[in-house]
């Protein structure tokens, strides 16, 4: 987010802006650190994780074009959440594939293998690079897991 400050300021001020709004509604419910964004690593926040926010946009995402606003290519987890993921290289039939449970809710077997992506691991390193890098300027000192909300935020807009 640093460089998209300077060099995309209203693009970095749309998605902050989301992100804000993001947690504001749902940090109540966060599994872990909400001020900070780190996940907890109970059993019970793991459960918790599981169930939260799962009906809400990613705050990345442009509502008017539902584009990511960060990626030109999407990170790894919008991708295993938005098109198929075969989970199982030898099995070509429906129950091989992962889906959001949000999208291709009436499309056949046929429609969901057409859709089907191969995960580009080099990429995807390499984006996870980033998200860790963004993860550092949010949390500071601190480390662990975190969610897209808490990324594209700087330190001063962290709730109190």
């Amino acid at each position: 987010m640093t460089s998209m400050r300077k060099s995309d300021p209203e693009r970095a001020a749309r998605l902050e802006t989301r992100a804000c709004g993001y947690i504001s509604e749902y940090g109540a419910s966060f599994p872990g650190d909400a001020v900070r964004g780190i996940l907890g690593d109970s059993e019970e926040d793991a459960v918790a994780f599981e169930d939260f926010a799962n009906e809400a946009a990613c705050p990345a995402l442009d509502p008017a074009t539902g584009l990511c606003e960060v990626y030109d290519a999407r990170p790894m987890t919008c991708r295993v959440f938005g098109p198929p993921v075969r989970q199982n290289a030898e099995d070509d039939d429906a129950a091989a594939y992962s889906v959001c449970e949000l999208c291709f809710t009436e499309a056949s077997a046929e429609t969901i293998a057409a859709c089907a992506m191969t995960v580009p691991v080099a990429e995807e390193e390499a984006l996870l690079g980033e998200l860790q890098a963004a993860q550092q300027e949010v949390a500071g000192a601190m480390s662990g897991d975190t969610i897209v909300a808490y990324c594209l935020i700087g330190p001063a807009l962290l709730p109190q």
